[in-house]
């Protein structure tokens, strides 16, 4: 019967798949997040492509909206990576991913193909740069994992289906991260190398289309290192611009000598990441860094001068979130403009977790300022929770939002500034910042109260993040609350502990909240409250790191729960039952909690999942890991004590206590099961561990309830009568209940109701084996008395 009842579910399965195959998934936003390269297409104006950790996008509106454009990409982005488009073919781009495949298309991104040529599989693509008046034709830095004594740049003259070794007098075996072609004279070549402890020059130059090179930057014997190189760009009239060791430094004759940028003498250098000469003012170079764009210009009389501005007007995620009076800018990784600038067309900028800007063409006073692209930004969000709101109807005041349309979604993207949380009031498919006041650039978890749904606006949220990214002056443990559901934010971090030094708490990431359901100030007889506000709040965090000895740590503060809605803490990681995280100078042994969750019938019940961590600072010592208690913990006392719950997990490695990781937990409404999600098996296991008076007693609540609330009972399975009139009334006198004298009741015994048909069986009350036979005219039932363990014969008369 049960593999019928499988079969069956299998079978729905499939039809439902069958129908679901009728729709597709599609990307809806929030995508506002890290993007690395902005490509514009000089033959096609309004396209422009980018290169994010969701992989590549291309606009066909000059960067308004984006849309993905990766098909035939078979792997992840999570660096960044490089774009090259062929300005001769331009329907032509050329990309790789994480995993060191190279990718081509030839009709702008629709389609991509696997490409690998003759390029030898022990060298790592880089950065990709075009030939400048040829097609098919383009140069290629590497890294290696072989020592071959040879410069890692590469020509290929086919469309990369061959490659051969070129920049004779490059530093072998080092990676050239930028290589720049001066546009008016294609055989002129810069490249930047990467930083070392070895010295050699970060810039070198080639006058024969990068067959040989010679030193024009060398500040390795000043500095005692070989400063890297992380932009390099050609402007016009022979001007060129660089990032070097994240300074600006101009060159004015084609990158043959250089100058550092120091607008006001010694000691005052410009920090830069990327540059982006205006493309007709020789003078002048856009400049991003990680508080948003400058403006550098420069002037060669009567003395040669720099005057710096700030171009950030508008570039913030968050503008209410104010650093020093103005908004927190975005960091940019990379500003390009689109054809016609400054004179049509935008400027556009990509950014840590913030997305696409664009800026039209600005006046004297640097008018109209930067603003985000639509919601359709570019994706690389790396989106931690999303919530729906289950109020029947909600007015918001973006708009009107009926059931299931109201939408909030939690960014993480380890960036000094981004929307962290977003809003859509039509189901997903826009999606706008919804972060006013909220002092956060990255969240990890978003909850909701369910008892404080009203049409009014006043649902209260609770999010958690890691606020050490954000601008300092705003830095707290990461922990908010929101009573006017994400209209405004307040920071909940109460009584909690500064660090030594600092003015602000830092717990470091919290990962996980949880609600007790039944924390509210009357809360019924049993079951979750269904009117609130509910008052008990957990969170899990890395924790506090406090130096209660010389060279030794701890970390407290992991498990914290408030009673008062986040107005004070209790650190409930201290209490027995709970491993203790340590560290000094040579290992970190931490064990963090990263998902928690409440019974919903118990308010006592807590579980714990937690990830075991272990850094070994001093290589070679021979230190090896704790064997750590790890996994899932549950307490049944609101934290006071904690007991490590093993049965059915499975242990990592060889070790006895460490478990694997715990990353997400669920308790089902009844209260007794617990869903919990493992990290690498990729499982979830059901693990029904409350004690077993514990399930009762909670059985007995339900009935009771379902008493009250005049629910109908379930029905028991009938038992199978006798066909024969005569033996259903024999049959049925034998009952228990039915009027069968106490003498010819047979103790300890009950009749079998589970046979199939036919026979009459019997069997013990504890559940022994029985014996059935056929229906005959005299049947005979073998019995086992249950007191003595003997074996006695009764001969019935029946039907024959």
């Amino acid at each position: 019967m049960m593999r019928v009842r499988l079969l069956g579910c299998c079978l729905m399965l499939a039809a439902g798949t069958a129908l679901a195959s009728e729709g597709e998934w599609s990307s809806s936003g929030p995508l506002g997040g890290d993007v690395f390269e902005l490509i514009v297409d000089p033959m096609s104006p309004g396209i422009v492509y980018a290169t994010t950790q969701g992989g590549v996008y291309r606009s066909d509106n000059n960067g308004q909206t984006f849309q993905p454009a990766q098909r035939g990409i078979v792997a992840s982005t999570v660096y960044a990576l490089p774009l090259m488009l062929d300005a001769e073919a331009s329907t032509k781009l050329y990309t790789s991913d994480s995993s060191g495949r190279m990718y081509r298309t030839d009709n702008g991104a629709d389609t991509w193909e696997i490409f690998r040529g003759d390029f030898a599989d022990d060298l790592i693509p880089g950065r990709m740069v075009d030939v400048p008046a040829t097609v098919c034709t383009f140069v290629m830095g590497s890294g290696t994992q072989r020592f071959a004594n040879e410069p890692m740049l590469w020509k290929t003259t086919d469309c990369g289906d061959h490659f051969r070794n070129i920049g004779l007098g490059l530093p072998p075996d080092v990676v050239a991260n930028n290589i720049a072609f001066n546009p008016a004279s294609p055989n002129e070549v810069l490249v930047g190398m990467n930083g070392s402890g070895s010295l050699y020059a970060s810039i070198l130059r080639s006058t024969d289309g990068g067959e040989t090179f010679s030193p024009v930057l060398d500040l390795s014997s000043v500095r005692g290192y070989t400063p890297g190189v992380f932009d390099i760009r050609f402007g016009p009239s022979g001007t060129v611009w660089a990032s070097v060791d994240f300074q600006l430094f101009h060159s004015v004759d084609n990158g043959q000598t250089w100058t550092e940028v120091l607008p006001t003498g010694p000691g005052s250098a410009v920090a830069a990441a990327n540059v982006f000469p205006a493309p007709t003012q020789p003078n002048k170079v856009y400049v991003g860094r990680g508080d948003g764009v400058l403006v550098v210009s420069y002037s060669a009389t009567p003395t040669p001068t720099y005057t710096v501005t700030h171009f950030s007007q508008g570039l913030t995620p968050n503008p209410t979130y104010l650093a020093g009076g103005d908004p927190l800018p975005a960091s940019v990784n990379r500003i390009t403009a689109t054809v016609g600038f400054p004179a049509s067309g935008v400027l556009l900028a990509s950014t840590d977790g913030a997305g696409v800007f664009r800026r039209a063409p600005v006046d004297g006073m640097l008018n109209p300022p930067w603003s985000a692209s639509s919601e359709l930004n570019p994706a690389g969000a790396r989106m931690t929770g999303v919530q729906v709101h289950p109020s029947p109807d909600f007015a918001t005041g973006i708009g009107f939002a009926r059931q299931g349309n109201f939408l909030l979604a939690t960014q993480n993207n380890f960036s000094a500034a981004s929307p962290a949380l977003y809003l859509s009031v039509d189901g997903g498919s826009d999606w706008n910042a919804f972060n006013s006041g909220l002092r956060a650039a990255n969240l990890n978890a978003l909850i909701y109260d369910p008892t404080s749904f009203t049409v009014s606006g006043n649902t209260i949220w609770y999010a958690a993040g890691d606020s050490g990214e954000a601008e300092s002056a705003y830095r707290n443990a990461g922990l908010y609350r929101s009573d006017d559901n994400g209209s405004t934010w307040i920071t909940i971090d109460g009584n909690l502990p500064d660090q030594p030094g600092n003015d602000f708490v830092d717990l470091g990431d919290v990962h996980a909240l949880a609600l007790d359901r039944r924390s509210c100030a009357a809360p019924p007889p049993s079951g979750p409250c269904l009117a609130g506000p509910l008052n008990t709040v957990y969170a899990g965090a890395d924790g506090i790191l406090s130096q209660p000895l010389p060279g030794q740590y701890a970390f407290s503060h992991q498990v914290l729960r408030s009673d008062d809605r986040g107005t004070t803490w209790i650190d409930l990681s201290a209490n027995p039952g709970f491993p203790v995280s340590s560290a000094d100078p040579e290992i970190v042994q931490k064990i963090v909690p990263i998902a928690i969750a409440t019974s919903p019938t118990d308010g006592n019940l807590v579980f714990v999942g937690t990830r075991a961590e272990y850094l070994d600072n001093a290589p070679g010592s021979g230190n090896s890991p704790a064997d750590l208690h790890s996994g899932l913990f549950r307490s049944s006392n609101r934290g006071a004590t904690w007991t490590h719950i093993t049965a059915g997990l499975e242990a990592k490695d060889s070790r006895t206590n460490t478990y694997l990781d715990v990353t997400a937990i669920a308790v089902h409404p009844n209260g007794t099961t617990v869903l919990v999600g493992r990290d690498r098996s990729g499982l979830v296991r059901q693990i029904d561990d409350l004690p077993e008076h514990r399930r009762r007693s909670q059985l007995h609540a339900t009935r009771q309830r379902h008493q009250r609330q005049r629910l109908p009972a379930r029905p028991r399975p009938r038992p199978e009568q006798p066909e024969c009139p005569v033996c259903r009334r024999k049959w049925l006198r034998s009952q228990p209940g039915r009027g069968v004298p106490k003498r010819q009741r047979w103790p300890g015994l009950v009749l079998d109701q589970r046979r199939p048909t036919g026979g009459v069986g019997l069997r013990n009350q504890r559940g022994s084996a029985q014996q059935r036979h056929p229906p005959r005219r005299h049947r005979q039932w073998r019995v086992v008395d249950q007191a003595t363990g003997r074996h006695r014969q009764r001969r019935r008369a029946g039907c024959g």
